[in-house]
């Protein structure tokens, strides 16, 4: 048929008048582009990590000067040094007698996109030089998420921006930050995006939602967080039996094509994170929390950090339960602080389950309530358990209130859809919002009113309460107590400030007693206010020198660094990490790490760090302590500014040959030879497989090192008889090689836990080598999954310009 020319409609103007230009309204959908408002958000989001870190951003000031911060920190500096020099090791000797460094996840940066030099160099140009720009960028991921997420589902920017920035710096976001827990931060801020992926893929089947949940979800396992990545993909599959139960019927085809892409997703966002997860899966066998899926963390370990069903109260009252250090009075162990959403999460979520009660919204009430019922942890041991024990994996992890993060992000994106269904009654006026709004006048003074009694009761209430926190904490000082009692107080005040405020505009606005404007900038200042008062209080900034300080290398340590044999240390003294050699590579007998080796763990709480054949096998030469020791094997040997270092004269050395070996049938039978002060493990090896020969009891021979690196140990052998060759490192079957001559010869568990080789009489060069077996296997896997999610996007693409065009030419024609 023929096409004709659309006729363009004008608006007539009215005789004698000019036609009016619309009025700008800041708080209206429409006054602002849609490019504008994104840009806006991005900029807000942004400005905010300068309102909220200031001297962080603009000083280059270091988080606080404790905490976990002084166990990343040598880390840290250790992994970025060995960058700099060209390649990180597969091995870290520096702590433990050495495990693999990117199974354990203690250093894995440069598997992740924000530490890439060029892009990591990029983002803290952006932050004014921080060093912690790669850190600041996922809030504003994080903020972002929210904020588009909601923008999908209808909400005005105002309030989905609002809500963007109560889940980025929520105090418990930034407390994390402040106690050096960024990889929490970084991967809590993939969540949104998941949340908004999976929706959208269930919603819509097709191929560019399929890859862009692919891409984010492998961005979330690649974030070095695996507890807090395992939630998203619950998450994930708590959506989907929710879509199958509530789509019934109707949409159960659309479902089941859903799950297809949704499987795929899966496979790819593994395969981009395949390079990482394969080491990670190979070192779990071998790791402290078990291996496969029967392996796992003890329970008592893994529910030590619960959520105490009374511990909710810190939603309502933040300091109700202490709010950081030492004011914390809760159930779980070294915490720092209490769950809190903001007091605009608290007061309007509920009211998206009474006006905005749809099939998205029950899911995000199903999905806060498992979440929260999950982190009771050991306090609900009949839910609980079965997931410990059946769960796959679930039972390798060690804090349940950590899925509380899936409680905040539901708590805020039902915040945003209440926010909305009030603004949507309040633009169109319906006489339905004067009930809401006197409901809302009702309800705020219910909970004002139990706010002012509490504060003009809390004479009476402080020693009750007082003695409350030191029944439940005897440890805690009164005045620490009285401290917490003081916040609660505050809190108190606070939340009956913000129900006047919030409620009390929203319930005028709705009775059109005030404009609608001033609901909304009730909100924005009530989020600023409050976010600036709970994280100004929780970040420690510290002056870069004190870091540097902290980090720089000591007398001690130029003594320590001019020995040529190899050896390790036993620091004694609490005013470091133990951790604090590894950067100036230092092995040590000590450290701290959430997934030791097995082996060594099992071993040093079975026969004590402190027994002495332990410590003369583990080749621990030097004691370094800042008070004398006066002992006949101790040798003083270095006096510096701080610290005394003493010299264990009985410490084996690192390699040393043996003429005699017993065989055990158990690893009771061993420890027992280690409790055992007349057993002479310089002579004897302790064995539990067969060797291949007799060794020679008259042999003798000499071992000489060649060159030694973390992922390399190079020694040449000379013996004039069969012997057996002892080397005081961990046993790992799993990587580890060795060659003798060039032939490649069986590693014996010895000691229980240290490697043992059969030399035969001649002189022989021993190489040891560290591999990962499963290093580099996921290479291609990824690559390859990263060219399946951009076509994924290209055909999402051009669909969508090819249903833009038929529907172009359809309204076209005649």
């Amino acid at each position: 048929m023929a096409k004709k020319k659309t006729k363009e409609k004008r608006t007539p103007l009215v005789e004698g008048k000019k036609a009016k230009p619309p009025k700008f309204d800041l708080f209206g959908e429409d006054s602002l582009p849609k490019w504008a408002i994104i840009l806006f958000a991005l900029l807000a989001l942004y400005l905010f990590n300068a309102f909220i870190f200031p001297s962080i951003v603009f000083d280059d000031y270091d988080f606080l000067l404790g905490g976990d911060n002084l166990a990343a920190a040598p880390i840290a500096k250790m992994g970025t040094d060995f960058l700099a020099e060209g390649e990180v090791p597969n091995w870290c000797p520096y702590i433990f007698g050495g495990m693999p460094m990117v199974g354990s996840l203690m250093f894995a940066n440069h598997y992740y996109w924000a530490f890439v030099p060029a892009i990591r160099d990029l983002v803290s140009l952006l932050f004014f030089g921080s060093d912690f720009g790669w850190l600041f960028i996922h809030y504003i991921l994080a903020g972002f998420g929210i904020f588009f997420l909601l923008r999908t589902l209808g909400v005005h920017w105002i309030f989905a921006l609002l809500c963007g920035m109560l889940y980025a710096y929520n105090p418990t976001m930034v407390v994390y930050a402040d106690v050096g827990h960024g990889s929490k931060v970084m991967t809590i801020a993939y969540l949104p995006w998941i949340l908004y992926f999976i929706r959208q893929l269930y919603h819509k089947p097709g191929p560019g939602w399929a890859a862009g949940l692919a891409l984010f979800f492998g961005a979330l396992l690649l974030a070095l967080h695996v507890q807090i990545a395992y939630y998203g993909a619950m998450l994930i599959g708590l959506y989907v039996v929710y879509s199958f139960i509530t789509g019934g019927k109707t949409d159960f085809i659309k479902n089941i094509r859903a799950s297809f892409y949704l499987i795929a997703a899966a496979i790819l966002a593994f395969g981009i994170s395949a390079t990482l997860y394969f080491q990670v899966f190979e070192y779990s066998e071998f790791s402290q929390r078990g291996g496969g899926l029967g392996g796992g963390a003890p329970w008592d370990y893994a529910t030590a950090w619960s959520f105490h069903p009374l511990e909710s109260l810190s939603y309502v009252f933040p300091s109700f339960y202490g709010y950081g250090g030492s004011t914390y009075w809760g159930f779980m162990p070294f915490t720092d602080m209490s769950v809190y959403w903001g007091g605009l999460a608290l007061l309007f979520a509920p009211l998206a389950i009474v006006l905005k009660r749809d099939r998205f919204t029950i899911f995000l009430i199903v999905l806060a309530a498992a979440a929260w019922i999950v982190s009771f942890g050991k306090f609900l041991p009949i839910l609980y358990y079965p997931l410990y024990e059946l769960l796959p994996y679930f039972n390798k992890f060690r804090v349940p209130s950590l899925i509380q993060s899936l409680v905040l992000l539901s708590a805020v994106v039902l915040a945003g859809r209440g926010l909305q269904a009030l603004w949507q009654l309040l633009k169109t006026g319906d006489s339905k919002g004067e009930e809401i709004g006197r409901k809302l006048l009702v309800s705020g003074g219910i909970i004002a009113g139990i706010c002012l009694l509490i504060i003009i009761l809390q004479g009476a209430l402080k020693s009750t309460f007082i003695a409350w926190i030191l029944s439940a904490r005897p440890q805690m000082q009164p005045q620490d107590a009285a401290i917490a009692f003081g916040m609660f107080i505050g809190d108190c005040a606070r939340l009956l400030g913000m129900v006047v405020v919030l409620y009390g505009s929203a319930a005028l606005a709705l009775m059109k007693k005030a404009p609608a404007w001033v609901f909304a900038a009730a909100a924005v200042l009530v989020v600023i206010l409050e976010v600036n008062h709970f994280d100004k209080s929780l970040i420690h900034p510290t002056p870069p020198q004190h870091m540097d300080a902290y980090l720089q290398a000591d007398d001690v340590v130029g003594f320590l660094q001019k020995e040529t044999e190899p050896f390790r240390v036993f620091p004694l003294t609490g005013s470091r990490n133990p951790d604090w050699y590894m950067q100036h590579r230092i092995e040590s007998v000590d450290g701290y790490s959430a997934s030791k080796m097995k082996l060594y763990h099992i071993a040093r709480d079975s026969i004590t760090q402190n027994n002495p054949n332990f410590l003369k096998l583990m080749n621990v030469k030097y004691f370094i302590t800042d008070r004398p020791i006066n002992h006949p094997d101790f040798m003083e040997v270095f006096v510096g500014g701080k610290e005394r270092v003493y010299q264990y004269q009985r410490a084996f050395p690192r390699a040393f040959l043996l003429n005699q070996a017993v065989q055990v049938a158990s690893d009771s039978e061993i420890f027992d030879l280690y409790r055992r002060g007349n057993f002479d493990f310089s002579k004897v090896a302790v064995i539990q497989d067969n060797l291949s020969g007799s060794l020679d009891p008259k042999a003798e021979g000499s071992v000489k090192w060649l060159a030694r690196s973390p992922d390399h140990l190079e020694l040449e052998v000379e013996t004039n008889g069969r012997q057996l060759l002892f080397l005081s490192e961990v046993y790992y079957p799993s990587g580890w090689t060795a060659t003798l001559d060039g032939v490649e010869v069986p590693v014996i568990r010895t000691n229980y836990m240290f490697r043992g080789v059969e030399i035969p009489a001649g002189k022989h060069i021993l190489a040891m080598s560290y591999m990962p077996l499963s290093a580099g296997r996921g290479v291609i896997f990824k690559w390859i999954s990263v060219l399946i999610i951009l076509a994924g996007f290209a055909i999402a693409y051009f669909q969508k310009r090819r249903s833009s065009s038929t529907h172009m030419e359809t309204a076209d024609e005649v």
